[in-house]
């Protein structure tokens, strides 16, 4: 259908019952008018690409009614007469050999790429302490454990933002990493070594804002990300150990299964850190399976398989609410210790 697209042509033009109803300009060549089953309005215009052959265009000019920008810069409102003006010079440069689809293209990946850059001009502006509370609240949402979030809260508000808090983050170097080192209280190393590692793992987290600029404190010792050597001190059980400590377990009265003497059995089995044991839920477990999903660890979610005799403990004890290990003061909270 074809018609000269006036303001009334436009007002009177009425919404198909499904589809799109196409209404083509007598004067312009490829303006037209979709009207949707919706209602919608939106004025276009098909051409032939000057430069890129073969190619079959449709410029969006845009719905009738909402802003739209003028040749000349201007915003105005689209109506039959403003569609006009704009269809009329994208004529105009396809007259001369332009592509005014391909010229709004690249004219709004370089307004993306302006934007990206100012952005991250903002950001690499940003203080340590701004960019820490971003870094610790990233932790939160990846599902890493809220103690271990505090711990890292911790170690930066006491250790890190009073040295270089206000340093920008795209100019933190080696002197700044170096000020943080020599900040540690004497003799503290493993505290030394934990606040380094939270320091690397921030200045990871703001690498789009640091570009190309090395992480200093992705330096320790024989290749590990460490100020300082670590001995270990804890020496693990031997056998005879071992079996002299299930024999105090059994030798412990415990009137009430699933108390701490439970508890300690299953540390033993398990292997498992001492809150995850604690915070174990019942819906957590599947016995046909043979293992348990925990929700929220220091690693995030996991899966843990359960060995024969760790479901064989679990078996044994009474189901007294959603806690395996309930607190003896309040059943509705899990135990806090095994003492």
């Amino acid at each position: 259908m074809q018609k000269t697209l006036t303001a009334r042509v436009i007002a009177e033009a009425a919404p198909p019952k499904s589809g799109e109803r196409v209404i083509a300009d007598e004067g312009i060549p490829g303006y037209q008018l979709k009207v949707t089953a919706a209602g919608r309005k939106i004025l276009s215009l098909l051409y032939w690409s000057p430069i890129e052959k073969g190619k079959r265009r449709r410029l969006t000019i845009g719905e009738v009614g909402a802003p739209v920008t003028m040749p000349d810069g201007k915003t105005a409102t689209l109506t039959a007469h403003t569609g006009r003006v704009i269809a009329e010079a994208a004529r105009g440069l396809i007259r001369a050999k332009r592509d005014p689809f391909l010229e709004r293209q690249i004219a709004a990946r370089a307004q993306e790429v302006a934007e990206v850059e100012r952005r991250a001009k903002s950001k690499a502006a940003q203080p340590v302490r701004a960019v820490a509370e971003a870094f610790l609240a990233d932790a939160q949402e990846r599902g890493l454990s809220d103690k271990t979030v505090a711990e890292w809260r911790r170690l930066l508000v006491k250790h890190v933002v009073p040295v270089i808090g206000t340093v920008p983050i795209a100019e933190v170097g080696k002197a700044d990493a170096l000020a943080v080192r020599r900040a540690m209280p004497r003799g503290r190393t493993v505290l030394a070594n934990r606040v380094q590692q939270v320091c690397c793992s921030l200045l990871n987290f703001a690498e789009e804002e640091r570009g190309a600029t090395p992480n200093p404190f992705a330096v320790g010792v024989r290749g590990k990300n460490r100020w300082y050597e670590e001995v270990e001190t804890r020496e693990p059980f031997t056998r005879e150990e071992v079996g002299r400590l299930f024999a105090a377990l059994d030798a412990e009265h415990d009137v009430d299964r699933g108390g701490a003497v439970d508890a300690i059995r299953l540390l033993a089995i398990t292997g498992w850190r001492k809150g995850e044991v604690l915070s174990l839920r019942w819906d957590a477990v599947d016995f046909a399976m043979g293992g348990a999903l925990l929700e929220r660890t220091k690693t995030g979610r996991s899966l843990r398989a359960l060995s024969p005799d760790a479901l064989a403990l679990l078996q044994e004890i009474p189901q007294r609410g959603p806690w395996v290990f309930p607190s003896p003061d309040d059943p509705t909270e899990h135990r806090q210790e095994v003492k």
